[in-house]
């Protein structure tokens, strides 16, 4: 999936890696209720959490979280007989502690994922990315008290070729 390839790009740059130490993920950042000893909990990403004393998730590092896209028609439609246009639109949330080094941690990885998929061409197909504008925070986080979040979106501008049928 499309998500999946961005995340794996990102994850892949060891520059980012190093601001990133959460990782970067392709689904919602969960934490592990289970105790030191146990199996993580099923759906947890524990390597976005520090590990508090009994094992569990403790504070959020900074991670990266790639959302699953939309994706609609683009607006000049049918690119000949055998092709259609098409956008998808991919949000890239960024989460860090909310203190001043958390805060760095996010300018410098949004500016590094800027870089690393603006202008990229998606392996497998004829997409390119694009780094929109729009970009919200970071704010305090409702999801996990005393971080900050931020998040991009990004557009994806391909050509799908159609399946004819006899």
């Amino acid at each position: 999936m499309l998500h999946d390839l961005i995340a794996a790009r990102l994850a892949g740059d060891a520059t980012l890696m190093a601001t990133l130490t959460g990782g970067v993920w392709s689904r919602a950042l969960a934490r592990n209720q289970s105790p030191t000893g146990m199996p993580a909990t099923p759906g947890s990403t524990p390597g976005a959490f520090d590990v508090a004393a009994d094992g569990s998730s403790g504070r959020l590092r900074p991670a990266a979280v790639v959302g699953a896209p939309n994706e609609v028609g683009h607006p000049s439609g049918k690119r000949g007989p055998d092709a259609l246009a098409w956008d998808a639109f991919v949000q890239v949330h960024l989460y860090a502690p909310a203190t001043a080094t958390g805060k760095a941690a996010i300018e410098t990885a949004d500016g590094r994922i800027q870089a690393l998929l603006h202008g990229w061409m998606v392996p497998g197909s004829f997409a390119t990315v694009e780094a929109l504008t729009e970009r919200v925070g970071p704010i305090d986080s409702d999801e996990f008290p005393g971080s900050v979040q931020t998040y991009r979106r990004f557009r994806t501008t391909g050509v799908r070729l159609i399946e004819r049928v006899a």
